[in-house]
């Protein structure tokens, strides 16, 4: 019998198969890291809730790239990982990231300026021109950076006081989020002359351990029982990561644009404190 959501007769098989592998998948996740599932669950809750309070902009670059990419795409993450696709769970949080840092970067850039008939053309231009890396190096690509990097920083002055970060630092945070994250997806990565733990080399190394990748590269359907648990607890920590990014670089954007209603401001504040507070994400 084809579970509900099977319509398609010429592939039943596949269909059963997927369904029972999230099945099986959400019990080994219940039990071996019982918070990942509902904290992703109140991430994607949180990207919609967000974007209700927004005041709509037609040339805010933030919003356009909200509802067309960082929305579909958060809604995907909790099938993702049903089905233990932790690359793609991955290359998806790291999407959703880097459009959220260049519609704020563009935004914030132009947005609130003297009134310009050439204003989205503008927004497109900084955008084609973002660089998450360019954050954490203002100075060398100019001063225009580093005026963009204060400004995101200065609505969150507070909240940099109470974790002890200097001027940059919380920039430099996301960053070292955005950064850890390609380095998970790249096949094999270098910095800096030296060798990082890339796809391959993290496959070709896990073969020894385990004589299959760790995070299930190969084999399809993933079964999160034969993913080492250190992963799990990656995509657990990263969820809230991403979670805290949301929430302080939307609400800089809304200060910074005055594009959200108060009550949303407000609620984002209480977010991040709750976050910070439960000890949940330490930059």
């Amino acid at each position: 019998m084809k579970p509900e959501g099977c319509k398609i007769d010429s592939s039943p098989d596949t269909c059963l198969l997927l369904a029972d592998t999230a099945k099986r998948n959400l019990g080994v996740l219940d039990k071996r890291v019982p918070e990942l599932f509902k904290e992703l669950l109140e991430f994607v809750g949180d990207v919609y809730n967000i974007s209700a309070e927004f005041k709509f902009d037609g040339n805010s670059l933030l919003e356009f790239g909200y509802f067309n990419v960082i929305e579909p795409n958060s809604f995907y993450l909790p099938y993702l990982l049903l089905q233990c696709a932790i690359p793609q769970f991955l290359y998806t949080m790291r999407l959703i990231m880097e459009t959220l840092m260049s519609g704020i970067y563009a935004d914030i850039a132009v947005i609130g300026r003297e009134p310009d008939p050439s204003l989205h053309n503008k927004l497109i231009m900084y955008a084609s021109r973002f660089s998450m890396s360019n954050l954490v190096s203002p100075r060398e690509f100019g001063e225009y950076y580093a005026q963009v990097v204060r400004r995101i920083e200065e609505p969150l002055r507070w909240l940099m006081d109470d974790l002890g970060l200097e001027s940059g630092g919380l920039v430099n945070y996301v960053y070292l989020i955005y950064d850890e994250l390609s380095k998970l997806l790249h096949p094999v990565t270098t910095m800096g002359g030296k060798l990082f733990l890339g796809v391959v080399i993290d496959a070709y190394l896990a073969y020894g351990k385990y004589g299959f990748p760790a995070n299930r590269h190969i084999y399809l359907p993933a079964e999160c029982d034969e993913v080492d648990e250190a992963w799990l607890r990656t995509l657990r920590n990263y969820t809230r990561h991403m979670r805290f990014v949301l929430y302080t670089m939307t609400y800089s954007w809304a200060v910074n644009t005055g594009l959200m209603e108060t009550k949303g401001l407000e609620t984002l504040k209480q977010k991040i404190k709750n976050l910070v507070n439960a000890n949940k994400v330490m930059p």
